[in-house]
């Protein structure tokens, strides 16, 4: 790969993937709070393209905006295009809903479980009931057979 591939990579979505391996892996990173990691994470998400097109730019790659308008456009675009990959990344490997926690926290607020039953329709089963009959594991969890 070369540094105009590389740097073209950062620009089209390539930001979002190394912001994530970031996150996860940089202890300075990994330490800082719910709130931080989102500022974080949403900071460099932005800066990153930017500053790949800002190289792509300053090493004669790329062709400088002629106007205010044309720099101000291209951060724009580089920078929302940017937050819907890293958000998109987020959401499909740390957001997604597991079907027993969903209905389990469900079930604990509201005091029912909703249960499929074989002809495909829903049914309301007390958790009360689920839990004497044995079928809640030891974390309060609906058993994952029974979702």
């Amino acid at each position: 790969m070369t540094l105009v591939e590389a740097l073209t990579w950062l620009m089209s979505g390539g930001a979002g993937v190394v912001v994530y391996w970031l996150m996860e892996n940089v202890a300075a990173l990994e330490e800082l709070s719910a709130a931080g990691k989102r500022y974080a994470s949403l900071g460099l998400s932005v800066g990153l393209p930017v500053a790949a097109w800002l190289g792509l730019v300053g090493l004669g790659y790329a062709p400088a905006p002629e106007t205010w308008q044309g720099w101000v456009e291209q951060v724009f675009g580089l920078a929302a295009g940017a937050l819907l990959v890293g958000q998109g990344i987020h959401g499909a490997a740390k957001l997604r809903v597991r079907p027993e926690s969903a209905g389990m926290a469900l079930g604990e607020k509201a005091g029912f479980f909703p249960m499929v039953e074989p002809d495909g329709g829903v049914v309301q089963v007390p958790y009360a009931a689920l839990k004497e009959a044995g079928l809640v594991d030891e974390a309060g969890r609906v058993r994952r057979e029974y979702v």
